[in-house]
């Protein structure tokens, strides 16, 4: 899938450079943690996936020949990894402390409920969407499916707690602050943007009112809203979350 040259978001020279291909969902993070970060994001010119990641100029960024990779400018070091690259985009902007945690326990704390997301929530999130967004390439299993929904919904348990406990504190909270959104709120979403096209309707989330109404206040949040028109912009995505294709 190429890759066409993009203007840098923040029209900065020092922007950092992001490979990825259409549709990689898992890129999301990266953009959505630039918005947040005022950190400025560019695609390289003609990167053609099958084809230019293999071209041993790639592998001296990615050893393991993985995308999203991003790359400094200046420097040119390059980080590779979803996670690592989201995080780190993150770090180098001007919301650092908000984002990754101001204390030790603040981190501790973004990092638990990050790792949470990554094993509880990620693993089955796939067959929840892949059906919809790659169609014959990744053809509908309903045993998978199924197994999936059973998955996030004990995930969804230990969240809807969270969220009831901070509610009983403070009004409309995320996951650790009372206000703003942190790195691990913004995985979460990005993580499920894609289920809740085609899978979490409102059955669903009968049981979850008070994640739902979380997951919304993310999605209403104007650099949220900013990542998503990106993400239609650029990666070619067609829907939004919470206006899923009942057909």
């Amino acid at each position: 899938v190429l890759i066409e040259p993009l203007e840098d978001f923040n029209g900065d020279p020092k922007s950092l450079t992001l490979y990825t291909y259409e549709k990689d969902w898992r890129a999301n993070k990266i953009l959505a943690a630039s918005m947040f970060s005022d950190v400025g994001l560019k695609f390289p010119k003609q990167f053609l996936l099958g084809y230019s990641d293999q071209h041993e100029d790639f592998i001296d960024l990615s050893p393991f020949q993985q995308v999203p990779l991003v790359m400094d400018p200046i420097t040119k070091k390059s980080i590779f990894g979803y996670e690592a690259c989201a995080k780190y985009v993150c770090r180098v902007g001007k919301e650092a402390d908000m984002l990754l945690g101001l204390d030790a326990m603040e981190m501790a704390e973004i990092e638990q409920w990050s790792q949470f997301v990554v094993e509880y929530i990620e693993p089955h999130v796939t067959d929840l969407f892949a059906w919809g967004l790659y169609e014959n390439d990744y053809p509908f299993k309903k045993k998978a499916y199924d197994e999936s929904c059973l998955n996030i919904r004990e995930a969804f348990q230990v969240i809807e707690r969270h969220l009831k406990l901070k509610s009983a504190l403070d009004k409309n909270p995320f996951l650790i602050h009372a206000k703003d959104l942190c790195y691990a709120d913004i995985s979460l979403f990005c993580t499920l943007q894609y289920a809740l096209n085609w899978s979490l309707d409102e059955a669903f989330f009968k049981e979850f009112q008070e994640t739902k109404s979380y997951l919304l206040r993310i999605s209403q949040h104007a650099r949220m809203k900013r990542m998503l028109k990106t993400t239609f912009r650029i990666l070619s995505y067609t829907k939004a979350p919470f206006h899923k294709d009942k057909t």
